[in-house]
């Protein structure tokens, strides 16, 4: 944020006929730690009017005409970027480039827009920690695949697919067994993890000795399971707590 990008691609989409989050409620006996009050969204001056904030607990509360036109510049801001990838490829293609250039898109989180009061990132949850990876090789035919990732395998897969040893140290693995067959799995699973810190009136109600809580999240084909860890003067990480969701 801001949602910046011309008008023309703002008009691409009908702010009006705009898809809102299905599922905008906080999960049954879902931790309040696991979400936020989406402090990012709050700097805006437009927010405040159109916005709940003195409900209990971390809620936002957007009104529907506010999520649509901030659904309709996240739209707008990805038909952008898509368009720079689009200008960058045609200058690969008009330099005969092209197809010997190994090209790798992703980005470093998802985002949230209205599903469980949520928006922008910041949080353990499938929406947040999962996130685009597009991988273009010379010689290799297009395809989809379900097998899990994470951004620890690009560096190996650079070097595998440029033909350079992949240093020992590394902790990724290759992702070209995968590029030569959609179907092959590298990893079981995938980790992720991202931090809270903690205001004084929430280290209070939880009970909390410290403000900094760091949140762990493991996936599998078929689970999420996240731990939230507090730092204890006495015995390092202390666990607050596991979730465990199906993806399904």
């Amino acid at each position: 944020m801001p949602f910046v990008a011309p008008k023309k691609y703002w008009d691409l989409y009908n702010r009006y006929k705009m898809p809102l989050a299905e599922f905008q409620e906080h999960s049954s006996n879902g931790p309040e730690i696991a979400y936020h009050r989406s402090s990012e969204l709050r700097n805006y001056t437009d927010i405040p009017e159109a916005a709940t904030f003195n409900e209990v607990g971390n809620h936002v509360r957007l009104k529907e005409e506010k999520q649509k036109e901030l659904i309709q510049g996240y739209y707008a801001a990805v038909s952008y970027t898509d368009a720079q990838v689009g200008i960058l490829l045609n200058t690969l293609d008009s330099l005969g480039t092209l197809n010997n250039t190994l090209i790798v898109l992703w980005g470093d989180h998802g985002w949230h827009l209205g599903d469980h009061d949520l928006w922008e990132k910041h949080t353990n949850f499938e929406a947040a920690t999962r996130a685009p990876l597009i991988i273009a090789a010379p010689g290799y035919a297009p395809g989809k695949t379900q097998s899990i990732s994470e951004h620890l395998d690009i560096f190996p897969t650079i070097c595998d697919l440029v033909k350079v040893p992949i240093p020992a140290h590394l902790q990724g693995k290759t992702l070209k067994p995968i590029l030569q067959n959609k179907q092959t799995q590298i990893q079981k699973f995938a980790i992720s993890q991202y931090p809270r810190k903690l205001s004084k009136e929430e280290m209070d109600k939880g009970k909390f000795t410290s403000n900094k809580i760091m949140g762990y999240s493991l996936r599998t084909n078929s689970y999420r399971v996240t731990a939230r860890m507090k730092t204890s003067p006495d015995t390092g990480l202390e666990h607050t707590g596991f979730r465990c969701v199906s993806s399904q």
